[in-house]
């Protein structure tokens, strides 16, 4: 049976007397008497150490030669509500008196104020804008047929008159004419368009057209008298060339004409002019006689019609 001793409780041999650990005279003792040794209880938590609380600052204000306080802030606060904002505070600590703005501290606002809520709702007053003067003599707008609105009666300005003919005249006569009062028509109003715009190429895009005019129907009479097949072959392809050569110059000479006169009568002689592109492709020198006899009526009217 082992034994344990009873002062340190080392295991000990039945035959020891003496303890091998601390020489002590052993006594038996049960084992379940003695104890294991246990590891050192844990040193308890720190217990925190609550500072005592920090003085408050007690205010001294000066007022009307006399010095009031001690006080707490909040206090002085509430004073300074009726005293100006310069007045002199202090407290321990501070190097001298000093405003109570210097000092950091702000009279304590007012109450904001609510202004009374009527008790019906207050109409704006009427207002009524006074009516634009209008002068007699004012012209009244009016549209033109392919124009901006412009005024019915416009000063007239000096400038050279228009081709004047009715386009319905215009149009009876080249048909009868088999195109030759047309193509005349047409260097008539290019040489009016040259008068008023002097950097109009119309003039000699008209002369190329009416060149190559020329030249293909000599050819084509040329053509007729040729038997070599190849020859004629080579004069149908300078047909064809020609071709594309007038159609080309005329656009060119017809839409420059439309610019000028759109230029001139918006600038210098404005009248709101506005001239269609479809309208100009398709009825070029009627479509300008058109309107060369309505800027002539207006010259010498002073109506647009």
């Amino acid at each position: 049976m082992s034994r344990y001793c009873g002062s340190c409780g080392a295991e000990t041999e039945p035959d020891d007397r003496f303890c091998p650990g601390c020489g002590k005279t052993i006594a038996a003792v049960p084992p379940a008497s003695v104890p294991p040794p246990s590891t050192p209880p844990a040193s308890p938590a720190p217990v925190p150490v609550s500072l005592p609380p920090k003085p408050e600052v007690q205010w001294h204000y000066a007022t009307g030669g006399k010095t009031q306080g001690p006080m707490s802030e909040s206090t002085l606060q509430a004073a300074l509500r009726a005293l100006p904002p310069d007045t002199l505070v202090w407290h321990e600590g501070l190097s001298g008196w000093k405003s109570a703005l210097d000092a950091g501290l702000k009279p304590a606002s007012a109450p904001a104020f609510t202004p009374p809520v009527p008790s019906a709702p207050i109409p704006p007053p009427a207002f009524h804008p006074p009516s634009p003067a209008v002068s007699p003599s004012a012209p009244a707008l009016v549209p033109p047929a392919y124009g901006v609105p412009v005024a019915a009666d416009i000063p007239v300005q000096s400038g050279p008159m228009p081709p004047n003919m009715p386009w319905v005249v215009v149009l009876i006569l080249t048909w009868i004419t088999g195109g030759l009062a047309g193509l005349f028509w047409a260097f008539k109003q290019a040489t009016f368009v040259k008068k008023i715009d002097p950097s109009s190429k119309a003039v000699m895009f008209m002369v190329l057209t009416v060149a190559g005019i020329i030249v293909q129907v000599v050819l084509a009479l040329a053509s007729m008298a040729m038997s070599s097949a190849a020859a004629l072959t080579i004069l149908m392809g300078g047909i064809m060339i020609l071709n594309l050569v007038i159609i080309v110059a005329g656009l060119v000479a017809v839409f420059s004409m439309r610019g000028s006169i759109q230029r001139y009568y918006n600038t210098v002689e404005p009248m709101g002019l506005k001239l269609s592109g479809v309208m100009t492709f398709f009825f070029t020198i009627l479509y300008f006689q058109y309107h060369f006899s309505r800027i002539a009526e207006w010259k010498k009217t002073g109506r647009i019609a």
